[in-house]
């Protein structure tokens, strides 16, 4: 049975994106490794579509497929801790091993899947860090055309240096734990599409620990989150689809006043919603469109917190202008909560164009291009982060993967305490799969 679009991300469904801290890169050796990151709307283009003489990788056990691989890139880094300036090189090992498992029935599903990245420095050791991720998935079909999703996630992340969480550089870096439990339900009346989604989720900070001794304390930061959304959409004909999404939900700091005053910050709780309207649909058969545009809401009880009142946006445009070529264009705004003990929210503008290209059968070569503005308006402090990429993967067989990236990292800022800074990042990788 073939799963409802608006309910595949879970039952947090995307508020989570408005609610949560910041998303950006992580403080990590990027993947080099294009075929583990391409998104697109089409699974039989470049990019996507899977090599003739690799077949699909797994192992079969009964009626389950067990998925496997490990990773292992290494690179040099010219400013590993994002400072200002000529900050140090290093090199850098990382290792990512991951494991899935996922049901092959006709009716109902269940997987579980396993990640983790684990980044050694030669010199700046204090920048070593691991980040890992456990989820579970489920659907059971309910008739031909009804279904119910549950998932679950528990992970540790890490923080990008930077901006966001203006620490002193001699830190580790900022680390996070995080829960998730989510839930939709979600039907299908002819052309007429029904959707309910909701979920919690727990994330809490553990403290930095600075390299000449001592802590500094993050948990200002921990909060929970419940959302609730609603989804409509209506299939105007087998190419566009047209759909109305709402989004509500409330954030609570777990730190009470008394707690959080000493820290010099204040409470996180806020409630929020989103609704948003949009289309999706085959402009051309090479060239697929998804845009929803709408209003986005967020009320802080503290009075030193500025609410927000504004538009929101999400657009993706695919184009696919030959067998060998794929593009995918995005672009999105949206009121985001930051790591600053003073500006609770920021709000985000981001852009991204990535380009991928089948040199061969065998070689897939990509170039992505992607900006971020990020106006922290309590303060009065911008920054405009740019990064570009190009990677190249030779898959020798099935099994077997090599790759080598460059990536060019620039960020610009009125913020006097962190200041600009540019860097380049070097590397190559082998990956191994069952």
């Amino acid at each position: 049975m073939k799963t409802h679009p608006w309910l595949r991300t879970g039952g947090l469904a995307g508020l989570v994106a408005a609610l949560m801290p910041a998303a950006a890169t992580a403080q990590s050796v990027p993947s080099p490794f294009p075929s583990d990151l391409v998104t697109l709307f089409r699974d039989d283009v470049a990019g996507t579509r899977i090599q003739p003489d690799a077949g699909e990788n797994g192992i079969d056990l009964a009626t389950f497929r067990l998925r496997g691989a490990i990773g292992l890139t290494g690179a040099y880094d010219s400013n590993v801790l994002n400072l200002a300036g000529n900050g140090p090189g290093d090199f850098q090992l990382a290792l990512r091993p991951s494991l899935g498992l996922a049901s092959r029935w006709q009716r109902h599903a269940i997987g579980i899947a396993a990640d983790a990245n684990i980044v050694r420095h030669a010199d700046v050791t204090i920048n070593n860090n691991e980040s890992w991720r456990v989820a579970a998935t489920g659907r059971i079909d309910a008739g031909a055309d009804s279904q119910l999703h549950l998932d679950g996630e528990i992970a540790r992340g890490i923080d990008p240096r930077g901006a966001g969480g203006v620490l002193l550089p001699t830190g580790e870096p900022i680390a996070w734990r995080q829960d998730r439990i989510g839930a939709g339900v979600g039907t299908r009346i002819g052309d007429l599409g029904l959707s309910l989604a909701g979920g919690w989720l727990q994330r809490r900070y553990d403290p930095v620990l600075l390299a000449g001794g001592g802590a500094v304390r993050q948990d200002f930061r921990d909060v929970d989150v419940w959302s609730l959304t609603p989804r409509i959409g209506w299939q105007v004909s087998p190419r566009l689809d047209v759909f109305v999404r709402g989004q509500a939900g409330f954030t609570r700091s777990r730190l009470g006043d008394a707690a959080l005053a000493p820290l010099g910050t204040f409470s996180r709780d806020a409630d929020g919603y989103v609704v948003t309207a949009g289309v999706r649909g085959e402009i051309t058969p090479l060239l697929i469109a998804e845009v929803a545009i709408g209003w986005q809401s967020r009320d802080f009880r503290v009075a030193a917190a500025r609410d927000y009142n504004g538009i929101t946006w999400n657009v993706t445009v695919d184009w696919y202008p030959t067998p060998l070529v794929s593009a995918r264009l995005t672009a999105r705004q949206d009121f985001e909560n930051s790591g600053l003990p003073t500006v609770p929210g920021v709000l985000s503008r981001d852009l991204g164009l990535r380009l991928y290209y089948e040199v061969t059968r065998a070689v897939l070569a990509s170039v992505e291009l992607d900006w971020q503005n990020q106006n922290y308006r309590e303060i009065g402090i911008a920054t405009d982060t740019v990064i570009a990429t190009a990677r190249a993967e030779y898959r020798l067989n099935r099994h077997l993967s090599a790759a080598l990236f460059v990536r060019h990292r620039t960020r610009g800022t009125n913020d006097p305490l962190v200041g600009a800074f540019a860097a380049t990042v070097v590397g190559i990788g082998l990956e191994t799969r069952l």
